[in-house]
């Protein structure tokens, strides 16, 4: 008769109970919007406030801080970070003069943002003010 060694039986109960907790991590709630990866929007936005007006990196910082903001809007549906997303967007394109080389994305962006904008208020003004920035 075969006597497993102890070391046998300790790693199979350490990979039960591993698997017992990828389980109950992935049955746990979320965090809440505002307890969410916290680490990535205030860094961004850090990032951004060191950052003078004319600084060539500036348009992707506020691109990135953009997404960040539309990305938790798209997971939790908070009025308050679409409504960022939009601002941040809206200063992006600023920056992008009529032959900019990201002057499309930057519109792009503006007009999704203001089209989730439309469709949770349903006002004809946001619609307006988002297809003139698909015409342009």
């Amino acid at each position: 008769m075969e006597v497993e060694a102890p070391s046998s039986e300790a790693s199979r109960q350490t990979e039960a109970s591993s698997s017992q907790i990828e389980r109950v991590d992935r049955a746990t709630p979320t965090a809440t919007v505002e307890q969410e990866d916290p680490y990535s929007i205030r860094t961004l936005t850090e990032e951004l406030e060191l950052l003078p007006a004319d600084h060539p990196c500036r348009l992707d910082a506020l691109d990135s801080l953009a997404s960040a903001f539309s990305d938790r809007y798209d997971r939790h549906g908070s009025l308050q970070d679409l409504e960022e997303s939009i601002r941040l967007r809206a200063e992006a394109l600023k920056l992008c003069p009529p032959g900019h080389p990201q002057r499309d994305l930057s519109l792009e962006n503006l007009a999704v943002a203001l089209s989730n904008q439309y469709n949770r208020s349903g006002s004809l003004d946001v619609l307006e003010e988002m297809l003139q920035l698909r015409r342009e």
